[in-house]
């Protein structure tokens, strides 16, 4: 099969091939956005979110990316090299780091072309609220299903297939 020929497989997979065309359209143009500004898409969103909360502490902040505390404070790290932003002891808690934008890093906190964050405006702006808001719920739904443990038994399809591969494994043991 060549890569021009469509195929219709179904409403998953359609919808699957999609997220997977945007996730591929969203890294390269993440790798673009290195070369030219200097940050991934990913550290764009970081600085963004800090700029939008300024002093905003690393555990609230991995929160709003929904990404783990670990991967931002990689993150953090390469952009506090980079001079884009910095990390301090928050005054109350000294367990908690406080990040703030530098002048440099407020350069980033703006809109620009070119970025994955320009791409998503131009759609979002020729989409109606109640769209945006469908659009919105079908992808929360996705994402708190893929966060779900993936040996929870959250469908009765999964619950059935957990018990088959424990009924197997016990086969293979006994």
């Amino acid at each position: 099969m060549t890569p021009d020929i469509e195929v219709a497989l179904g409403p998953t997979l359609d919808f699957l091939r999609v997220l997977w065309r945007v996730n591929h359209g969203m890294e390269r143009r993440s790798r673009h956005m290195l070369t030219t500004l200097g940050i991934t898409a990913p550290q764009r969103m970081v600085l963004r979110m800090a700029g939008r909360f300024p002093g905003v502490s690393a555990t609230q902040l991995a929160g709003l990316l929904h990404i783990d505390p670990g991967t931002l404070s990689a993150a953090l790290g390469r952009l506090e090299r980079g001079g884009l932003l910095v990390r301090e002891p928050d005054p109350e808690d000294a367990r908690r780091v406080r990040v703030s934008l530098t002048k440099r890093g407020l350069l980033h906190d703006k809109e620009a072309p070119g970025t994955v964050e320009s791409a998503v405006a131009a759609v979002v702006n020729g989409t109606t609220k109640g769209q945006m808001a469908q659009v919105a719920r079908i992808l929360t739904e996705l994402a708190e299903l893929l966060e779900t443990a993936p040996d929870t038994p959250d469908t009765p399809a999964t619950g059935r297939l957990n018990a088959s591969i424990g009924r197997a494994r016990a086969r293979r043991v006994g």
